[in-house]
């Protein structure tokens, strides 16, 4: 079976002027299936994880600390990212909303979550990885 990539909305554009051509690339460990987001669409998602932890919404997540914290794929040496507790990961995406038009760029597109989470609940037998490009 072929590897298969999958791009948010604004993943599959040019970036607006000003903007690096930059991804955020979720993969997993045995197919090598690929999600693929722009940093700020990444960012989007977890400041909107970060505000529901401060409101005790969330339990302070793996990703969300690595992000937050400047771990892993977000670090100085921006090594990989692997997502240990990614039950817990799935779970807390589904509290995010997005957008139905993704009129402003870096914003996650809800048919883009929907996508995410389908990508993460078909290789949640996998170890899936986080990096940024």
């Amino acid at each position: 079976m072929a590897q298969q990539e999958f791009k948010t909305k604004w993943a599959s554009e040019l970036p607006p002027w000003g903007a690096f051509d930059d991804y955020v690339i979720l993969e997993s460990s045995i197919t090598h299936d690929k999600f693929i987001t722009r940093p700020e669409e990444f960012n989007f998602m977890m400041d909107n994880l970060f505000a529901k932890w401060q409101e005790k919404k969330i339990e302070y997540i793996q990703v969300l600390k690595d992000w937050n914290e400047c771990l892993g794929a977000w670090s100085v040496e921006a090594s990989l990212t692997v997502i240990e507790d990614l039950p817990n990961f799935i779970d807390t995406i589904k509290l995010i909303d997005g957008v139905d038009n993704g009129e402003a760029y870096g914003i996650l597109e809800n048919r883009d979550l929907k996508r995410l989470m389908e990508f993460l609940i078909h290789h949640q037998d996998e170890r899936i990885s986080i990096r940024e490009e």
